[in-house]
């Protein structure tokens, strides 16, 4: 007669709890983290304004940073300056705003030529600064 010495549970309940909160821990990172990232992956330092506005509502964002390599962001992508206005005219809608965010060091002509293009196709137009320095 063979006894067992010890007593071995059945191997899916042990490795259930660890994968459970492991899924939990991922889904309540992703929830936290989606929230407070307004677009990723872009670093714009802003100029200073005494003038701000209000939040405008669904507006779509446009990133310009500065040298040595001048670069347009539209919706999170590289867009060449020369395929802006097409963008701005697919994603046309009477709901956006288009806010542009230009790095302080960024050139005036690019960012003048931004400003153009999205005015030229009907947008309302906010340039994003920042307000009180801390």
């Amino acid at each position: 007669m063979k006894l067992q010495r010890t007593y071995s549970p059945d191997s899916a309940w042990l490795f259930l709890a660890p994968i459970a909160s492991v899924a939990l821990l991922l889904m309540f990172f992703l929830l936290i983290c989606t929230s407070l990232v307004l677009q990723p992956g872009i670093a714009v330092e802003v100029p200073y304004s005494p003038f701000l506005l209000p939040p405008q509502g669904n507006p779509l964002i446009i990133s310009v940073t500065a040298l040595p390599l001048p670069s347009v962001f539209l919706a999170g992508r590289n867009v060449p300056l020369t395929e802006l206005e097409a963008s701005l005219r697919k994603l046309h809608s009477q709901s956006h705003s288009v806010i542009v965010r230009a790095d302080q060091w960024t050139p005036l002509w690019l960012v003048a030529e931004v400003l153009r293009q999205s005015i030229r196709q009907g947008y309302p137009v906010v340039l994003a600064t920042q307000g009180k320095r801390s």
